[in-house]
């Protein structure tokens, strides 16, 4: 995990069972007129690790961000090459990654992932790469999502 993003999990997570700032219906989504509907984060998992104080949001989108960006391209170098070992390294850290946003199916699918890559079966993980960057993609706007939430809430 970046040291940045642990800090800010540390710093925020409180072990209260307070009232969500975030509801969500049985089928973890947030659904909101203007804003939109959450694809990959399940805003109740993510609320009840990290977001406790959801004007955080923020740090935690820059932290995942940049930090998307940077593990995207290291898939992209992991395809050209086709380096196994690597490529399972780098579906670990995204797995990490999604895993504290409660971002439910991408962490399932980088464990799927990172399974095939250590049991040398490249070609299914080239294969589905693509769904994964997708998923990685939504995550994103999933978290632009729940930071226009929070703003409005905060205006």
């Amino acid at each position: 995990f970046p040291a940045d993003l642990l800090r800010v999990v540390e710093e925020f997570a409180d072990t209260d069972t307070a009232d969500s700032e975030f509801t969500t219906p049985d089928t973890g989504t947030i659904m909101s007129e203007e804003s939109g509907v959450l694809k990959q984060i399940d805003a109740g998992e993510l609320e009840v690790r990290i977001l406790k104080k959801p004007e955080n949001i923020r740090k935690i989108s820059d932290i995942f961000e940049r930090r998307s960006v940077e593990l995207l391209a290291e898939l992209a170098e992991c395809e050209q090459s086709r380096e196994c070992l690597k490529l399972r390294e780098v579906t670990h850290s995204i797995k990490g990654l999604v895993g504290m946003l409660g971002a439910k199916n991408t962490f399932q699918l980088a464990r799927n992932l990172e399974e095939l890559c250590k049991n040398g079966q490249i070609e299914p993980v080239l294969q589905q790469l693509p769904i994964l960057k997708q998923q990685i993609s939504e995550i994103s706007q999933d978290l632009k999502i729940l930071q226009q939430q929070v703003d409005k809430k905060v205006v």
